[in-house]
């Protein structure tokens, strides 16, 4: 019997491929099925001479029989099958499924591909060096093993890793070092690399003139403006003799009084002077101030003015000072500012430099006022603490809650939770506004909550337009742009109104307070970044204005990292505190790694590091 791939394997059936295409009939082809043996039975009952293997090879798709018997010619000829549109919606299903295997398979190859070259960069890295990270420079020096250390010629990047390594933890440095036989620069090189930094208390003058050096002739006016943040860092008070000086650290070198004579008084804390871009992010602590409790008025006006001289030196445009509300710290700035005039005047150049307070510290006393007094507001509206703690003892139970975030500890605080700014956030947030709003309307709350709800979703928006840190943020949280920079202004406007309507009734039953410091700070930060914003985006051409970078979070950062130098320190000595600030000033240690810090990341970079510092004495 001949047999062909293009004709019907059935012995009395005609079709054939063509056939079939020129009558347009919508008939099937036998095939013959998979299982052999079947196909063999198949074979001698359709009597076809040639073999199983012979048909395999004509390319014929097999059929998987049920009864194991072929089908009869006559029956399939007669019997009604699928129309042509069927037929053609199940070949244009079987492409589209083809379709979407292959793109499946082209975006795994993609991936692979560029995992591939990511790992062929990370190689090329480590064999020319090219990378900074401490991975990628201990991989390198891992290949360099068998080349002693002693002698060797090291680059400035081999520097600036190794002390950021050592920065860590000097015994992981030697363990590395000693017992891993990692080529990497010994303790006394690392020491004598960062002690050119912060030599005596006050200004760096090593990294003056290294900003200078960054910020040459080359660098735009964008790139120059920055914010100058003041902040303090507790110390644990202790005395040190410091041989190679021939003194003793730990003591406030400044005097109670000009006709006493020097008194000493243990140092217990640290104020630090830092520079923050505005245009681009970057940050570079530039002097600090070892005290006993205050800085005081006077001192913190000449740390001021030093500050700004020595910026403007180095090619900076300072047009922001940054500060929270210590009480010596807001008598001097509230002296100086004022709502109307919300800047004092730059000591060399006499242009305005804009106070803000930290708007973080700003909304946690926000919070801790509200513990203690009833807030009136626009008149004749009442917000309460009392209403929260409902909200949130009605909201806790086992049922889906409405504000999922808030705990125990949001209502009460322990030692130290009142300085966390996520639990204040938390609180007085649009979703606790929402949800009491919700309890209300199923008459879980009284009505009167609703003005608590009220407060915190303003005083929520305030916040957000004060701290937005995204260009494409939403809503509130969006930077100032030049586009709506008139509509943000007002809105701005509207907030200062809000807030200036605060009245204060103290739940133990005094007299009522008309303001409070920080509130005279939220009035002052909102006057002062309303006028700051409309100068850098018409004179300084800023498209739009992040307002996060007006506030001390890169500091509190700073301090995480400081208090991470050598393992966990929360209050160091003195001693300790300026080897940890030396060694963030030269290895250009910018984002700490604690994950319980009290701040989000600033995204900031150093803005020098011993890679670029010039080489010299230090202060």
């Amino acid at each position: 019997m001949e047999f062909s791939s293009k004709r019907c394997c059935a012995a009395t059936c005609t079709h054939t491929a063509q056939s079939l295409t020129d009558e347009g009939v919508a008939v099937r082809m036998h095939r013959f099925p998979a299982d052999d043996g079947v196909a063999n039975r198949w074979r001698q009952m359709l009597e076809i001479d040639l073999d199983i293997g012979a048909i395999r090879k004509m390319g014929l798709r097999p059929f998987n029989s049920t009864d194991g018997e072929p089908p009869q010619a006559e029956e399939q000829q007669t019997m009604p099958t699928a129309n042509s549109s069927t037929n053609q919606g199940h070949a244009e299903q079987r492409s589209n499924n083809i379709i979407a295997q292959l793109r499946s398979k082209v975006r795994r190859q993609k991936t692979t591909i560029r995992q591939m070259q990511a790992r062929i960069e990370k190689a090329k890295a480590v064999q020319s060096g090219s990378s900074s990270s401490i991975a990628t420079r201990l991989m390198q020096q891992k290949i360099r093993r068998d080349v002693r250390s002693r002698g060797m010629r090291w680059t400035k990047k081999d520097i600036a890793c190794s002390i950021q390594l050592h920065h860590k933890g000097s015994s992981a440095y030697r363990l590395v070092r000693n017992k891993w036989k990692i080529p990497l620069p010994s303790s006394s090189t690392i020491r004598r690399r960062i002690r050119q930094y912060f030599v005596l208390p006050g200004i760096c003058n090593l990294t003056i003139r290294s900003l200078q050096s960054k910020f040459d002739a080359s660098s735009t006016n964008q790139q120059r403006i920055a914010t100058l943040c003041f902040d303090g860092m507790s110390l644990t008070p202790s005395l040190r003799y410091q041989q190679h000086r021939d003194v003793v650290v730990g003591c406030d070198p400044r005097t109670a009084d000009d006709s006493k004579e020097q008194l000493p008084r243990p140092v217990n804390e640290a104020i630090v002077a830092v520079l923050r871009g505005v245009f681009q992010d970057w940050k570079q602590p530039i002097a600090y101030y070892p005290v006993f409790r205050t800085l005081g008025q006077e001192g913190f006006g000449i740390a001021i003015d030093e500050c700004l001289t020595a910026s403007h030196k180095a090619g900076i445009k300072v047009v922001a000072l940054v500060a929270d509300q210590e009480s010596t710290q807001w008598a001097h700035l509230s002296r100086r500012a004022d709502t109307a005039n919300p800047f004092l005047r730059h000591p060399v150049t006499g242009e305005p430099v804009y106070v803000i307070v930290d708007i973080p510290h700003c909304l946690k006393n926000a919070r801790n006022a509200l513990m203690k007094n009833d807030i009136k507001f626009n008149e004749c509206k009442l917000a309460k603490w009392q209403h929260l703690i409902q909200f949130y003892q009605n909201d806790s139970g086992p049922s889906l809650r409405l504000a999922s975030k808030l705990t125990d500890a949001h209502f009460s605080l322990a030692l130290g939770q009142k300085m966390k700014v996520s639990l204040a956030a938390q609180v007085l947030s649009h979703s606790v506004a929402s949800g009491i709003r919700t309890l209300v309307h199923h008459n879980e709350l009284s009505e009167d909550a609703l003005q608590t709800a009220e407060f915190a979703k303003r005083l929520n928006d305030i916040f957000d337009m004060l701290n937005s840190a995204h260009l494409y943020g939403k809503g509130f949280q969006q930077p100032i742009h030049r586009d709506t920079l008139s509509a943000q202004i007002d809105r701005l406007t509207e907030a200062e109104d809000f807030v200036r309507s605060w009245r204060f009734l103290p739940l133990n039953g005094r007299a009522v307070k008309p303001t409070m410091p920080f509130k005279e700070g939220w009035l002052l930060s909102l006057s002062a970044t309303k006028q700051l914003c409309t100068t850098l985006i018409r004179d300084h051409h800023f498209d739009y204005v992040c307002t996060r970078r007006f506030t001390q979070d890169h500091v509190e950062n700073l301090f995480c990292i400081i208090r991470g130098h050598n393992g966990f320190n929360d209050r160091p000595e003195l001693s300790s505190f300026v080897g940890a600030l030396r060694s963030v000033a030269a290895s250009g240690l910018a984002q700490p790694d604690s994950t319980s810090r009290n701040c989000e990341d600033d995204n900031c970079e150093a803005a020098i590091i011993a890679a670029c510092a010039p080489t010299g004495a230090g202060d």
